[in-house]
């Protein structure tokens, strides 16, 4: 009976261990989007229901396609922040892999598909960079960019067809 006792209690060890290793990490990055003449194209989003608990709402998923290629990436809804001028989306991403085996910096990639918001029905490339939990920079189209000292990746898009 010890000995069945013991090898259970060894399964439960082992089994609680790999649930504390592999909890999922977020990462997230906030960008505007205006238009060359400075209006805000997230304004004209669709969003619903209640915010959540940062005051953010959920952005119409029928309305986007957002994939992400990157291993192990559980890519969240787009959300936005009405309280912002301009208004700001934020992108999330999640993955079960530890923060040390990525190395010191993340870069996530994604595919955005949003014509309300690009104006055209191509698929955008968007590549995050991260490091200490922080996006540091961003790829649209081959096109980078770095945050302002909010945080915000302000993108001036020319090819919106708003």
């Amino acid at each position: 009976m010890k000995g069945v006792c013991f090898i259970l209690s060894l399964i439960f060890l082992v089994a609680c261990y790999h649930e504390i290793d592999t909890q999922p990490h977020g990462y997230s990055c906030q960008l505007s989007v205006l238009d060359e003449a400075g209006n805000d194209l997230v304004e004209d989003l669709l969003y619903g229901g209640q915010p959540n608990s940062g005051g953010l709402y959920e952005v119409w998923m029928r309305d986007y396609s957002l994939n992400s290629p990157t291993k192990d990436a559980h890519v969240s809804p787009i959300w936005v922040d009405r309280e912002t001028i301009p208004m700001v989306l934020t992108i999330n991403a999640e993955f079960s892999q530890k923060w040390d085996e990525w190395g010191e910096d993340k870069e996530i990639s994604y595919t955005l598909q949003y014509p309300k918001l690009f104006g055209d029905e191509s698929e955008h490339t968007l590549t995050t960079y991260h490091a200490n939990d922080s996006c540091f920079q961003i790829v649209l189209d081959g096109q980078t960019y770095q945050s302002d000292s909010t945080g915000v990746f302000r993108i001036v898009w020319s090819g919106a067809g708003k």
